[in-house]
C-alpha cells in the first residue's frame, strides 16, 4: 500500500492480528499471546522492518510519564531481564540478564566446572548469530557471498545443521543439569523439549534475544497490530473485518487464482494473493478443484502432499487472570517466571499433555504483564497469564455430540482455572490469592483454532523439528502461479519477527512483478 499498490485485506476476525490480540475483561485487558519480540532496538531489524512500513516507533521506560499512543504508533519497552528460573527441587533461583555478555559472566562464575564448556558453547552460538545477521542485512550477492565465506566454518561447528539443541549441548559438554535448565528455558517458546528442537531456531530463536534484546509492546500485541493496520489504511489500503474467506477461485486452464469468496458469498479478484493463514487450511479447506486438475498440476498436487505429511506444533492452554493485588508490593517484581518442582522427562511431560492433565505437571510459568506494561489494568492491580503446552484431541472430546462448546468443556476450563489459581497461589506465597481473583480466562486449542483456523490450534506454526527447517522448510511462493503464503507457516518460521519477514520477503518479490 505505501508504494501505490491497490491492497486489500481480508480479517476473518472482528480485529486484525491473528494471535497478535488482545481482549478486556472488567477493566483488564489480556495479551492472547506475546510474551517477547527482539529486535526491536533502534536500527535491529524489526525495527527496520517496521519502519519501512511506515509505523512510528517510540520506546518507554518503567517510571516514564505515559503519554497518548498515536493510532500509528508502537510503543516497545526493553524488557531488564529475560526471566527469572526456579528449581524447587535442586534449589535453582537464577535471574536471565538480557544480553550474551552478562549471561556469559554470570553463568561461568554459577558453574565454575563448566566455564570452559560454557565460553565453546556460546563461542560457536555467537559465531551462527552472526551469520544470521549478516545474512539478513545484505542484498541477494551479499547473501551469496556470505553463504560462501562462512558456511564452511559453520559447517565444522555444526555439521550439518540437522541436529537437535541437545546434540549442541552435549557437543560442548553441558551436562549440568541447571546450567542445561538455564540455556534451554525459552525451547518452551518452540512448543518443544531441547532434545527435538531444531539447534537453528534454538540460536536464532532462543539466543536472539540476548543479542538484541527482548521487547514487549506498550498496550500488547493488539496495539501492534492496530498501529500495522493504521499504517496500511493511512496509505491506502482497505481493510475488511468479519471477512471470511470461504473458497479460492481457481482457473484451472492457467493454474492461477482469478478471486476470492467470502463466507457471505461476496467475490473478490486480484492479479496476485496472499495467504496470511495455515497452509495446510489454504490448501485442504479453500482449495475447490477437480481431479484433472490435480492430475495436470503434479507440482501442485505433491506440494499438498508435502503440508499434509507435516508435523504441526502443539497448541496451548492459556489462563488469564485479573487480581485486585498488586503483585509488586508482595514482592514479585519480575515478568516472565518458570517455576519447576521438579525435573520430568519429554516423554512423560507429553503422556500428561495428551491426557490434558495440567495439574500433574510439575511446576507453573507465570507472566506478569501489570510489571512492564501499566496500561493493562488499574493501579494496585495485576495481570498475569500462565501457558501450558497441550493437544487438541483431548478439547475436541469434550465437545458435544453437535461439535458445539458445552456443559463438560466448560466445566473443564473452570478445573483448569482452578488448578492454576491454586498452583499459583502456592508458588508465589499467597495462599489467599483465590479471594483476589477479579477475572479469570481460559484459552484452549479449540479457542486458537476457532480464531485463527490454524491446525489443531498450533501456536507457532510447523513443529520446528530439524527435518522441518533449512532447506526444508515451505516456500512462500506457492505452485499456484500467483498464490504466495507469508505466515508461520512458511520461511522464515513462527514467532512475530519472523512473521514479519516472512511479510517483507513476499511483498518484496510482489514489487518486483508489479
Amino acid at each position: 500500500a505505501k508504494n501505490g499498490v491497490k491492497t486489500l485485506i481480508l480479517e476473518k476476525h472482528t480485529v486484525p492480528g491473528g494471535y497478535c490480540t488482545n481482549f478486556k475483561r472488567k477493566g483488564y485487558r489480556f495479551d492472547a499471546s506475546l510474551h517477547m519480540i527482539n529486535s526491536c532496538g533502534v536500527g535491529q531489524s524489526a525495527y527496520k522492518l517496521l519502519a519501512k512500513t511506515g509505523v512510528t516507533i517510540s520506546y518507554f521506560e518503567l517510571g516514564d510519564e505515559l503519554t497518548p499512543i498515536e493510532p500509528d504508533e508502537v510503543r516497545f519497552i526493553k524488557l531488564p531481564e529475560i526471566s527469572r528460573l526456579i528449581n524447587l527441587e535442586t534449589n535453582l533461583d537464577y535471574i536471565t540478564p538480557g544480553n550474551i555478555e552478562d549471561l556469559e559472566t554470570t553463568l561461568t562464575e554459577k558453574f565454575p566446572h563448566q566455564a570452559d564448556n560454557l565460553r565453546s558453547f556460546l563461542k560457536d552460538v555467537k559465531k551462527m548469530l552472526k551469520f544470521f545477521m549478516d545474512f539478513q542485512r545484505a542484498g541477494t550477492l551479499g547473501k551469496i557471498k556470505v553463504c560462501l565465506t562462512r558456511i564452511p566454518t559453520l559447517w565444522k561447528a555444526f555439521g550439518s545443521f540437522k541436529g537437535t539443541a541437545k546434540d549442541l549441548l552435549d557437543k560442548h559438554g553441558i551436562t549440568d543439569p541447571d546450567l542445561i535448565q538455564i540455556l534451554t528455558e525459552l525451547c518452551s517458546f518452540f512448543a518443544l523439549p531441547p532434545e527435538k528442537l531444531s539447534q537453528t531456531i534454538y540460536i536464532a530463536g532462543a539466543f536472539g534475544y540476548y543479542i538484541d534484546g527482548a521487547f514487549y509492546v506498550i498496550g500488547g500485541s493488539g496495539a501492534l497490530a492496530s498501529a500495522v493496520a493504521e499504517t496500511f489504511k493511512k496509505f491506502g489500503g482497505t481493510l475488511k473485518l468479519k471477512a471470511l474467506v470461504e473458497e479460492l477461485l481457481i482457473d484451472e486452464e492457467t493454474n492461477r487464482v482469478k478471486g476470492v469468496k467470502l463466507a457471505d458469498g461476496t467475490n473478490y479478484s486480484s492479479k496476485f494473493f496472499v495467504a496470511n493463514a495455515d497452509a495446510t487450511h489454504t490448501f485442504n479447506e479453500l482449495l475447490n478443484v477437480s481431479e484433472e486438475y490435480l492430475n495436470e498440476n503434479k507440482k501442485v498436487s505433491k506440494f499438498i502432499q508435502k503440508i499434509n505429511t507435516r508435523k504441526s506444533s502443539l497448541s496451548a492452554v492459556i489462563c488469564f487472570m485479573g487480581l485486585n493485588l498488586d503483585l509488586k508490593k508482595r514482592g514479585i517484581e519480575g515478568y516472565e517466571t518458570f517455576i519447576s518442582e521438579k525435573s520430568i522427562s519429554w516423554e512423560e511431560q507429553m503422556r500428561l499433555i495428551k491426557n490434558a492433565e495440567f495439574e500433574k505437571i510439575p511446576g507453573i510459568p507465570l507472566t506478569v504483564y501489570s510489571n512492564i506494561d501499566p496500561t493493562c489494568c488499574p493501579e494496585g492491580k495485576s495481570v498475569v497469564s500462565s501457558i501450558y503446552l497441550a493437544d487438541i484431541e483431548p478439547f475436541l472430546e469434550l465437545l458435544d455430540p453437535n461439535g458445539e462448546r458445552g456443559e463438560r468443556y466448560f466445566e473443564f476450563k473452570q478445573k483448569i482455572a482452578n488448578h492454576v489459581i491454586q498452583k499459583a497461589g502456592e508458588m508465589l506465597k499467597i495462599p489467599d490469592l483465590e479471594k483476589y481473583v477479579e477475572v479469570v480466562e481460559v484459552a484452549t486449542p479449540i479457542t486458537l483454532h476457532r480464531y485463527t483456523n490454524n491446525r489443531n490450534g498450533a501456536f507457532i506454526g510447523w513443529q520446528v523439528i530439524p527435518e522441518q527447517q533449512i532447506l526444508n522448510q515451505i516456500p512462500q511462493k506457492t505452485p499456484i502461479k500467483n498464490l504466495y503464503i507469508a505466515s508461520a507457516w512458511t520461511m522464515p518460521g513462527g514467532g512475530v519477527s519472523a512473521v514479519m519477514m516472512s511479510g517483507e520477503a513476499v511483498a518484496k518479490k510482489l514489487l518486483k512483478k508489479l
